[in-house]
Formats: C-alpha cells, sequence, structure tokens
C-alpha cells in the first residue's frame, strides 16, 4: 500500500490504521467508492456471516486483541481460498479441483504449484 491521506469528510477513515486500509482497497475499485463494488460486498458479507458472527467455527472466543483479529481473518482468507468446497468445481477445494484438471489435462501439476504440493 501507498502512503495515505488524510480525507476529513469521511469519520471511518479518521485513524492512520484507517488510511492505511482504505489505500489499500479503494485503488482496485473502479468507481472510487467500495459501496459500488457488489462483488466485494458479498465477500464481505460471507466474512461476516462466516467468520465474525458468534457460534462462528472461526471463533474461539471473544476478539478482545488485534491479534485475535488478525488471526480470525487469515484463518477465515485461508480457509475461503483453500479449502471450503465449491459447487461450481463439483463440491471440491479449489486445491482438488487444480490438482484433478491437471492431472487430467497434462499429466502434472506445472513447476510452482507441484513444488507447493509436494512441501
Amino acid at each position: 500500500c501507498t502512503t495515505a491521506t488524510l480525507d476529513r469528510s469521511t469519520p471511518q477513515f479518521a485513524t492512520p490504521t484507517h488510511w492505511k486500509l482504505r489505500d489499500c482497497f479503494l485503488p482496485s475499485v473502479a468507481s472510487g467508492n467500495a459501496y459500488d463494488n457488489a462483488a466485494a460486498e458479498t465477500v464481505m458479507g460471507l466474512f461476516k456471516n462466516e467468520a465474525v458472527a458468534k457460534g462462528s467455527p472461526f471463533r474461539t472466543g471473544a476478539l478482545k486483541t488485534e491479534y485475535d483479529v488478525v488471526e480470525l481473518v487469515f484463518d477465515w482468507v485461508h480457509w475461503y481460498n483453500n479449502a471450503r468446497l465449491h459447487s461450481a468445481l463439483g463440491h471440491q477445494t479449489p486445491e482438488e479441483y487444480e490438482q484433478t484438471y491437471y492431472h487430467e489435462n497434462s499429466g502434472s501439476l506445472p513447476g510452482a504449484a507441484a513444488h507447493k504440493t509436494a512441501a
């Protein structure tokens, strides 16, 4: 992320932490308004319902410290990207789907993926 600029007109960006977050996420939104990005809103809704909500399997207790939140986010993102079953992938994880795809189409995974899987 680049150095953030102060936007005094937006109260949710009133602290240095939020300046950094704003700088990281807003450039990826074509209109410059994160609220116009349906895909991002969908992922954030999933995150709130699956990771942050009380009773979530990703939570082991109250989120009292920044470390608790960071750990929760990393656990959920890892699960979302690598371990969740996806209906469009035949109810396989993305990793299983990729392995099956390369096995069926070329007989082996490409170099970087093969090393990652072997490790």
